[in-house]
């Protein structure tokens, strides 16, 4: 690879391509960018070799007489003149197959490029798409941890009301059972007191009625002792 770029980079002359044209045509074939590199041992980029061959075209255009020609080897000379007309007409052909051929070589490049241009667009598109999702899903994910965070808030104030009310029932179970033993007392002392005042009662009936019965006594004591009047 290394080597290929290094003769790519290698400078060629116009007069090179020229005289490679010619031995070309000498040898009965076309000049083509392929054959051309080929003799010059792959050397020059296709569009130093397009400018070099176009302008060895003009020259077969303007005819062999021309003193621009004078720098034509003289052992070529002859034989170039000779397939002058041949080699004019077939290099005419030879570029318009060229040309041809780029410009189905660019159509087909242009169909590649649209092609993927295309394809970048559904790619960005999906991207934009998938960006788009990601940035959905980050929103949702938020809000999913602010709910869970404000759960485990609310979470943790119930557990602590929880508590707050077992305390509370706790307490309130222990004054229950306070309570329920202070019933029992009130009850066991209501009980002695209806006993103790049903023995008051019975006491104070019992006065009543030895009081009544020691006055009813007394007053049949003092009527014997009273004077009987007549």
């Amino acid at each position: 690879m290394a080597n290929h770029i290094r003769k790519l980079e290698m400078a060629i002359t116009e007069k090179e391509v020229h005289v490679v044209c010619f031995q070309i045509l000498k040898e009965g074939n076309m000049p083509t960018f392929k054959v051309i590199r080929s003799k010059l041992g792959d050397r020059g980029s296709n569009s130093t070799i397009r400018k070099y061959r176009d302008s060895w075209l003009e020259r077969l255009e303007d005819g062999f007489d021309n003193p621009a020609l004078s720098d034509i080897p003289a052992d070529l000379k002859i034989p170039i003149q000779t397939m002058w007309s041949t080699a004019l007409t077939l290099a005419h052909d030879i570029t318009r197959d060229e040309n041809d051929k780029l410009k189905i070589e660019i159509h087909t490049l242009n169909l590649e490029i649209e092609n993927k241009n295309t394809r970048i667009g559904n790619h960005e598109s999906t991207i934009s798409d998938l960006i788009s999702k990601n940035e959905n899903l980050s929103k949702s994910n938020e809000n999913l941890i602010t709910h869970i965070e404000k759960l485990n808030h609310e979470l943790e104030t119930l557990t602590k009301e929880n508590a707050e009310l077992i305390t509370v029932a706790n307490r309130s179970k222990d004054e229950t059972v306070d309570l329920k033993d202070e019933v029992q007392d009130l009850k066991e002392s209501l009980k002695s007191l209806t006993s103790e005042l049903e023995k008051q009662k019975s006491f104070t009936q019992d006065l009543m009625t030895r009081t009544a019965s020691a006055l009813k006594s007394y007053e049949e004591k003092e009527n014997n002792c009273s004077p009987r009047t007549h």
